[in-house]
Formats: C-alpha cells, sequence, structure tokens
C-alpha cells in the first residue's frame, strides 16, 4: 500500500506546529508565567526552548524525513546492525499514548471550566446531603437552595456569576465547612511598590505588583 504524504509545505508546517506548540503553552502557560516572576519565566522559557526544544524537534523531523516510516520502524530502518535504537522508538509511541491520555482529560476539563456549580452543587446542596452526593457534613440552606437554583436557571453568564458569589457569601456566613488550618506569610517589599500580595501557596503574585 503507498504511504500517504503532506500535499503541500502549508499542511505540514500547521501539523508540525500542532504537535510542538501542545495544550499546555494554551491551558496553562499564561497562568504559570504570571505565577513565576512573568517576563523573566518567559525569557528562560524562549532559553530552554531554544537550547533543548528545537534540537528534539531537528531530530525528530529528520528521522522522519530520512526513514518516512512510523515512530518504531523508523529507527529500524536507519540503525546499523546489532544497535538498538529501535527501543527508542517503542518509547516514542508509549508517550504518544500517555500524552493523549493527559490531553483528553484536560480537553474534559476545558470544556466544564470554570464553573462554581462543580462543586456548590455536589458539596453544600441539600439534595446532595443524607448520603445522596458528596454533602458529607448533612448542610442544609433553604436560602443557599434558592440561590444555587436560582444560578442554575440563569442564561445570562453575568447574572448567574452573582447568583453564585450570594451563595458562597451564604456559605461564608454558616460556614459548613471549618478550616483546620490557616497559613501565614512573612515578607517585606520595597517602599516603591504597590499592591503586593500572596496566592495560596504563599508566593508573591507578580502580575498585580505595580510601581
Amino acid at each position: 500500500m503507498k504511504r500517504e504524504s503532506f500535499r503541500s509545505r502549508l499542511g505540514f508546517l500547521l501539523v508540525s506546529a500542532g504537535c510542538a506548540i501542545g495544550i499546555g503553552n494554551v491551558w496553562r502557560f499564561p497562568y504559570i508565567a504570571g505565577k513565576n516572576g512573568g517576563g523573566y519565566f518567559v525569557l528562560f522559557y524562549l532559553l530552554c526552548l531554544l537550547v533543548m526544544g528545537v534540537p528534539v524537534l531537528t531530530m525528530e523531523l529528520a528521522v522522519g524525513r530520512a526513514s518516512r516510516r512510523s515512530a518504531v520502524l523508523s529507527y529500524k530502518t536507519l540503525e546499523k546492525p546489532g544497535q538498538k535504537w529501535h527501543i527508542h522508538g517503542w518509547f516514542c509511541l508509549l508517550g504518544c499514548y500517555l500524552l493523549m491520555m493527559y490531553y483528553t482529560t484536560v480537553s474534559g476539563w476545558m470544556l466544564d471550566y470554570p464553573s462554581a456549580e462543580d462543586y456548590l452543587n455536589p458539596l453544600y446542596a441539600s439534595s446532595s446531603a443524607d448520603g445522596h452526593g458528596s454533602n458529607d457534613g448533612d448542610y442544609k440552606s433553604e436560602e443557599f437552595d434558592k440561590l444555587l437554583n436560582a444560578a442554575l436557571a440563569q442564561t445570562d453568564v453575568k447574572k448567574r456569576t452573582e447568583d453564585f458569589t450570594k451563595a458562597q457569601e451564604v456559605l461564608a456566613k454558616d460556614l459548613p465547612v471549618i478550616p483546620l488550618w490557616n497559613d501565614n506569610v512573612a515578607a517585606a517589599s520595597a517602599t516603591n511598590v504597590k499592591n503586593v500580595s500572596f496566592d495560596y501557596t504563599n508566593l508573591p503574585t507578580y502580575n498585580t505588583i505595580t510601581k
């Protein structure tokens, strides 16, 4: 059977970009960059990309172009007798399977992210109490249920968010779950910066700091 090939350079470039960029650069990169120094993080990211990413990408393209085979057969085609490079091909195939497990999971999260319903309804709704859900403390509140149902019935995203916020204010007042600990952080900042704050991991929120 004749092996198919790309009909245009543009098609090859688009497929290569789709394989090289990955969903992590779209999903995780923005908040990881903001959490770890902003511009400095991007600088080191680009440096690692040039030092490690580009050589690996070039190697993969060279192996595929020279052998015109699959990940496993390409190494068998190019390796010399007695060499074991084809084992790396099996690791490549295993990596693809593991990567697709990760991609499908994250893609599922993206379809339902973010939504306060994901934790408000199963953890605090009266319908989830008495062993019918994850409301293990059997918390019940008519006011909370009313606001939650109003939010679920809303078609306007802004009003829906407002109702969810009001429902969470009821939880803050009733406190159905009591935190067992509270982390404190001690830090100092220069006098010429403002809006210095810390996130839940006790790290500075660099994107909010201003001069």
